[in-house]
């Protein structure tokens, strides 16, 4: 049975509850994953609507070593410039029936803070020490997580995270769904890779990293950079260009010369056919950074981690820094 279980500021006890409690209207943002774990992750603020987020300042990224280990780093900015940051340590247990979740604080690199837009001084990370020990859940369970508290007013922000084996299915109340229903424009529309290969002039490079679904999509390559994609028309100025290919499963893409296929076990667009996606290339990207050396070549093999190295990374965003979207 799936249960929410509610990782309190003021106490360290963990309280399974039938369902998150009626002031609490959680807006779920999308999923990520590594292997076949998928991680579903969503936010709420209590009362509804006291704590607002700064507009392009939410990320979440997954960076993983094999199908059973990884680690999530979540960073978002309030509107009023105080920033959450922290990691989730995620171990796979029984074969994804269980789960171990550790909560760490994250220190960000400086190409972190310059692309989250935050300051370093004004990271709230006392709730962290709550969270000293690791929490093992059983899968489909949801960790909510009171990432910040205001005495004064008494409100909170809310962070949920549920991990299951593939997509969990939820349900919403008509009567909301009508009350909020539009129009469906191209800027609704994400791309979804899971489960994923990736291949270079033919060769496979690295394979069953987990998956990644949202308006922006990013494939962190070991020693050559990141690269961007999305089915929106990005911002003028922003570096993007329509280069890349997306039929069914399969993302192609160019960098230097060197082809690359970004593979996925689900379709990548919903719809038929073969589409021009928008990419950005970002050269200077790594995680971690790296050391000073000579560059790899294009025709080189590019390495999966081995405990040392850079890491294959990959992760999504809603909007991009300076993009003007209401919400």
């Amino acid at each position: 049975m799936k249960k929410v279980i509610q990782l309190c500021l003021t106490a360290m006890a963990l309280l399974p509850l039938g369902r998150p409690c009626a002031a609490q209207e959680i807006v779920w943002k999308g999923s990520s994953g590594f292997g076949d774990t998928n991680i579903r992750h969503g936010m709420a603020s209590i009362p509804n609507g006291a704590l607002k987020i700064a507009p392009s300042s939410s990320a979440m990224s997954i960076n993983t070593s094999d199908h059973d280990n990884a680690y999530v780093v979540r960073a978002f900015k309030l509107a009023d410039g105080r920033s959450i940051i922290y990691k989730l340590i995620v171990k796979r247990l029984e074969n994804g029936a269980r789960f171990e979740v550790l909560i760490q604080a994250h220190e960000p690199t400086p190409e972190q803070v310059e692309k989250w837009g935050i300051d370093p001084a004004r990271v709230e990370k006392d709730f962290l020490s709550k969270y000293t020990q690791p929490i093992t859940l059983n899968k489909d369970d949801i960790i909510a997580l009171d990432v910040l508290f205001e005495p004064r007013t008494g409100a909170k922000l809310v962070e949920y995270f549920q991990f299951s084996n593939g997509e969990p299915i939820t349900r919403r109340n008509p009567d909301k769904l009508k009350a909020e229903a539009r129009a469906l424009t191209l800027e609704d529309l994400i791309l979804t890779v899971t489960g994923y290969e990736v291949r270079r002039n033919g060769e496979k490079l690295e394979g069953g990293g987990g998956g990644v679904s949202g308006r922006y999509i990013w494939l962190g390559i070991p020693q050559v950079g990141r690269a961007i994609f999305t089915l929106t028309t990005p911002p003028e100025g922003s570096g993007f260009e329509q280069t890349a290919i997306a039929n069914e499963n399969q993302l192609v893409f160019w960098i230097d010369g060197a082809q690359y296929e970004w593979l996925s076990k689900s379709r990548i667009v919903s719809a038929e056919g073969s589409f021009y996606i928008w990419m950005k290339f970002d050269p200077s990207f790594s995680f971690p950074p790296l050391k000073a050396g000579p560059p790899l070549k294009a025709a080189a093999k590019v390495p999966g981690h081995d405990g040392a190295g850079p890491w294959w990374t990959h992760g999504a965003f809603d909007k991009l820094p300076g993009e003007k979207k209401e919400d």
